[in-house]
C-alpha cells in the first residue's frame, strides 16, 4: 500500500517505466504538472542509481565519492560486511573495494523507484561474478541533485 506523497514505478526488461496495476496498451492520460514532476524526479533517481553502478564499475573513487551527501550521515552495508557507519568509513570501503584489481563488475536490474518527497529509494537486483544479490539504494535531493545517503546489498538465497 503506498503512503501519501509515495509513488513507486516498476523497470520493464525494456527499460521503459511500467506503473504498477497498468496493463499493457491500457489508455493514457495527459499528465499534470505534479505528475510530470514525479516523472522527472522518477527519471532523475534512477540516473543517479545507474551512475552508481558505472563509477561502481568504472572503479571510479572520485565519481562515487560525488555521488554520495555530505549533507546528512551516511551508512553502507556491503555483502557479508558489517555495517560501516559515517563518510569516513564508507569511502574508505568503496577505495578498497574499487582499489581492488580482481573486484568483478557487478550488474544492476528489475530497479524500483520509489519516490518520498525529498527522499528516494531505489530496490533492483543485482549479479556480480554469477551470484544474484539484493540491494537498496537511498537517495536525498541534496542542492537540486540526487545523493546517496545508504547503500546496502545482500545475497538472496536461491
Amino acid at each position: 500500500m503506498c503512503q501519501r506523497g509515495e509513488r513507486t514505478v516498476a523497470r520493464a526488461p525494456t527499460g521503459r517505466a511500467v506503473s504498477p496495476g497498468r496493463a499493457e496498451g491500457a489508455s493514457r492520460r495527459r499528465p499534470g504538472r505534479a505528475s510530470l514532476r514525479g516523472m522527472t524526479d522518477e527519471a532523475d533517481v534512477l540516473e543517479a542509481h545507474q551512475s552508481f553502478y558505472a563509477a561502481f564499475n568504472a572503479k571510479d573513487l572520485p565519481a562515487m565519492d560525488a555521488l554520495w551527501t555530505r549533507a546528512v550521515p551516511v551508512a553502507c552495508v556491503h555483502p557479508n560486511w558489517n555495517v560501516l557507519s559515517g563518510r569516513q568509513q564508507v569511502m574508505a570501503s568503496w577505495q578498497a573495494i574499487l582499489g581492488n584489481p580482481d573486484q568483478p563488475r557487478v550488474q544492476s536490474g528489475a530497479e524500483r523507484v520509489t519516490l518520498l518527497g525529498d527522499v528516494a529509494y531505489v530496490t533492483c537486483l543485482e549479479l556480480v561474478a554469477g551470484s544474484p544479490l539484493a540491494a537498496t539504494n537511498l537517495f536525498m535531493r541534496e542542492d537540486g541533485a540526487w545523493r546517496l545517503v545508504h547503500h546496502h546489498s545482500s545475497p538472496v538465497a536461491i
